[in-house]
């Protein structure tokens, strides 16, 4: 994975050995970042279902690419923090996370923001077939059993 967000340095931008190493590095650092979000926004959810009359439901699963869904619970090929994380990874939270539980104190719902302000949907950039597949040798996405 290359790194261009934040932008590198000048050893990382032109020594590829640097880059991808940091790459890793970051990328590792956002898929934890996207768990945690993840937790937080499920726990939001939850809460808002233990004291609401009117309960939300879960998250719809969201298609990605040709072969890629993702999910709240694990029913798609990845869960929700692939995705928060592949986005953090290449955009940091501009635009938002990729999904977000909402609440206003009487109404609450789950909002998907796939775009960064650059691209309309970036995590799509990483959700090729073959995107995918790089994604899980370098450790960071992760199919669901």
């Amino acid at each position: 994975m290359q790194l261009t967000f934040p932008t590198p340095t000048q050893d990382e931008a032109w020594n590829w050995q640097t880059n991808v190493a940091d790459g890793q590095t970051h990328l590792a650092a956002n898929m934890s970042s996207g768990y945690s979000w993840l937790q937080s926004q499920l726990a939001a959810w939850a809460a808002w279902n233990a004291g609401n009359p009117s309960p939300v439901a879960p998250a719809q699963d969201y298609w990605e690419g040709s072969c890629c869904v993702f999910s709240a619970k694990g029913t798609g090929t990845f869960k929700y923090d692939v995705a928060i994380g592949l986005k953090m990874y290449a955009s940091g939270v501009i635009g938002g996370r990729f999904i977000e539980f909402h609440s206003n104190g009487s109404t609450a719902n789950w909002q998907f923001n796939p775009g960064n302000g650059v691209r309309p949907d970036i995590v799509y950039e990483f959700s090729s077939c073959s995107s995918l597949q790089t994604c899980q040798h370098s450790g960071a996405g992760y199919p669901q059993n």
